[in-house]
């Protein structure tokens, strides 16, 4: 416990003499517009009210995954509209992020794959084009204690080139049912541990009278909570509370209400706030909606049957988030999960009858 305690010393003494903290608009989230679960707040790090794993998890936790015991394709799409007249200041009015991510189990761990392609050349949130790739390892060590491991890498495509190469590593407890609180869960992560993006010079910041600084932060800490409320066989109402600081220099803090009906339809509002941008005008109130559903498909293929896959989970999302008053944010996504969850337990039987 002293060493730990001096390495968070250490870390925070570091963050607050390496550079002055002024990311660009969104710098530090930008991967959390990227698909209608991650935009909507369906997602946490400690999985969501309801908890609901897909590849994409591991931007928030890498340790998410570690139960998963099927394959799942992801891929998104998510439109940015500014709402600004196009300037010289403002390059461009539309913006785009695409991103596809896979999910491959194995007896030893749980590999997951992440590409994703921004590009935002707005006044109000520029972020430039960047081309970045997450591959991430997690494991269940007990029943209770879920562990993962990632690596990150990427480049950046302004005025000023640059690439990044960090770690992340994330933990996820699952305490069970806990008073009026059922499947109460809790995870942490620490992100960006390495090289993040430093050449950004010509893109715009939160403050405009500082230099750009190095996003998204390196070392970003986030913690969170999540449990049902309501479970019953028809209705899940869950909630999701996340506390992020990256590097000790800011705080943001998400909840997210998630709804359920029959474990198909699936509605969530969360509520964000960033308090540096806040504290420099860029507010942002108005919560970011979800909605998805879930339903089983049969297709007739030999490959598939021979891997017990012909009969599959689809779910189709979508979400939408404004930002900074004048962004819009639209996002789809269609998430596969090949073959059917074993919903019957082994049955143990140590003699004939």
């Amino acid at each position: 416990m002293k060493k730990i305690g001096i390495s968070l010393i250490f870390t925070m003494l570091f963050c607050s003499t390496v550079s002055a903290y002024n990311p660009p608009i969104n710098g530090e989230t930008f991967f959390e517009y990227a698909s209608p679960k991650l935009l909507s707040g369906t997602l946490s790090t400690a999985g969501g009210g309801i908890f609901t794993m897909s590849p994409e998890s591991i931007v928030l936790n890498p340790a998410i995954t570690a139960k998963e015991q099927r394959t799942d394709l992801n891929v998104a799409y998510t439109a940015l509209i500014s709402g600004n007249e196009v300037s010289q200041l403002q390059k461009k009015a539309y913006g785009n992020i695409i991103q596809s991510s896979i999910l491959i189990p194995s007896k030893l761990y749980i590999f997951t794959g992440l590409v994703n392609f921004t590009s935002a050349y707005f006044d109000e949130m520029e972020l430039g084009s960047s081309l970045n790739v997450k591959a991430n390892l997690s494991k269940e060590i007990t029943e209770g204690l879920d562990v993962g491991l990632g690596l990150n890498a990427g480049f950046l495509f302004t005025a000023d080139f640059d690439w990044s190469l960090s770690a992340n590593i994330g933990a996820l407890v699952r305490l069970g049912d806990l008073g009026f609180l059922k499947d109460f869960r809790i995870g942490a992560s620490i992100n960006n541990l390495g090289k993040v993006y430093t050449n950004a010079a010509s893109i715009r910041p939160v403050n405009v009278y500082n230099a750009t600084s190095p996003f998204p932060s390196f070392c970003y800490i986030r913690t969170g909570a999540a449990a049902l409320f309501v479970s019953t066989d028809v209705l899940k109402l869950g909630m999701s509370l996340d506390l992020e600081t990256p590097c000790f220099q800011n705080l943001l803090i998400s909840t997210a209400l998630n709804f359920s009906v029959k474990d198909q339809l699936f509605i969530t509002i969360q509520e964000k706030i960033n308090i540096y941008e806040l504290a420099n005008m860029y507010a942002q109130f108005i919560p970011s909606v979800g909605i998805s559903y879930k339903f089983r498909f049969n297709v007739n293929n030999a490959y598939l049957e021979k891997n017990d896959w012909s009969e599959s989970e689809m779910r189709v999302s979508t979400a939408y988030k404004n930002a900074y008053d004048t962004v819009n944010a639209i996002s789809a996504d269609v998430d596969i999960t090949l073959g059917l969850k074993d919903e019957t337990p082994p049955v143990i039987q140590l003699w004939e009858e």
